[in-house]
């Protein structure tokens, strides 16, 4: 198997060199820097590849089993796909679509999806903290994080479920099918323009803005709402209380320490007055 797999490699190489252009698998722990440009590629077992600068994946690259595939800056990928337990690793370039099923991640932090969608389906996941997102549809049990970044459109459906902390999410439609759920975790809620909330829910179609933990403001329009929609107010994670109540006690403390340095200037300003007099008087 390991020969085969070495032959595969050396004939894509082979016709690269001819024609500027190939097919790649990679198998084993195989890795592969792309810096040209291929039509199509696949990732089995515990592979990895990086799409760098300058390298182009003209149309599919699948990614599967336990693979790895990372994408910088300056590459291209017209359509990626992530299955089984495989990760992908976004920071940077253009895309068409980027798809998540069956166990699939991807952790997108950075480039742009512009051709058509972001897609998560059967169990797999995604998190969003950087970078464009035309259109964003999770269904099928799929879960999503939003922490930052741009979503033009949100449409969840099929049992999905989305937690949205930080970034921009212009648009939201809910509920094509069965009863996804979307949750913002914010603070200083308001709904208008027909929207409103009853408790944590949301109601209705309109306007929801709000603020992230951070104080970002932001506003998302809401379009349609068969499923489930919250407003939580968010809650610091444990170690940011601890933070800020390490900076309470040090401003507490250098409180205290100024206090007590000018009660001791106007405990001694008497004696030292009384001193300068008998001085004065004995001289």
């Amino acid at each position: 198997m390991t020969r085969l797999a070495g032959c595969l490699a050396v004939l894509a190489v082979l016709v690269s060199a001819v024609t500027g252009r190939a097919d790649f698998v990679l198998t084993g722990t195989q890795h592969l820097d792309v810096t040209q440009s291929h039509d199509e590629g696949t990732l089995h077992d515990s592979s990895t590849a990086d799409i760098l600068s300058g390298g182009r994946v003209e149309k599919n690259i699948s990614v599967e089993d336990n693979a790895h595939l990372q994408v910088f800056d300056g590459g291209y990928v017209w359509r990626v796909q992530a299955n089984g337990d495989s990760n992908v690793d976004i920071s940077g370039g253009y895309f068409g679509y980027v798809d998540a099923s069956d166990h699939g991640n991807v952790n997108f932090s950075g480039g742009t999806v512009g051709g058509y969608a972001m897609r998560t389906h059967l169990w797999s996941s995604a998190h969003v903290s950087g970078g464009y997102i035309r259109e964003l549809t999770p269904s099928n049990l799929s879960t999503v994080r939003i922490s930052g970044g741009h979503v033009g459109v949100l449409i969840t459906d099929n049992s999905s479920t989305v937690d949205i902390s930080g970034g921009r999410v212009d648009y939201l439609r809910t509920g094509w099918y069965s009863t996804p759920s979307v949750t913002f975790h914010g603070y200083d809620f308001r709904a208008i323009d027909g929207l409103s909330l009853q408790g944590e829910r949301v109601v209705g179609t309109g306007t929801l803005t709000g603020k992230w933990l951070d104080g970002t403001s932001w506003t998302t329009e809401i379009t349609k709402t068969s499923g489930s929609i919250r407003a939580v107010v968010a809650v610091p994670e444990p170690s940011t209380l601890a933070l800020l109540c390490m900076g309470a006690v040090g401003l507490l403390a250098c409180g205290w320490r100024r206090r007590r340095i000018a009660h001791q200037r106007l405990s001694s300003g008497p004696s030292r007055m009384a001193a300068a007099t008998a001085i004065s008087s004995e001289e």
